[in-house]
């Protein structure tokens, strides 16, 4: 099944103990099969918004620089993944 994305972001929460957890996530060419951003943070429960937030704007800086211009990602998608990401940690963050 092709996912017609030229972008994916997959990731995963892990408990990092003490109330903290470690999200570690990835963007991916879809096209290219390539890894194109890969990085983790931990932060205690009460700050995924922020970390949901720091991904976004981590992927939004990397899909706008000048290296892929031809193919800009609008604002509103940003807010759009922003907004996803935020939903996925809390959901995660209240499972765990």
């Amino acid at each position: 099944c092709a996912l017609k994305q030229n972008y994916s972001v997959v990731g995963r929460v892990v408990d990092a103990g003490a109330g903290a957890y470690r999200v570690e996530y990835e963007l991916c060419d879809v096209p290219k099969g390539e890894r194109l951003l890969g990085l983790a943070m931990t932060a205690r429960g009460n700050a995924m918004r922020d970390v949901a937030h720091q991904m976004a704007d981590a992927i939004y800086s990397w899909l706008v620089a000048p290296r892929i211009c031809a193919s800009p990602v609008s604002v509103e998608a940003s807010l759009v993944l922003a907004s996803y990401l935020v939903s996925v940690l809390m959901a995660a963050s209240a499972a765990l």
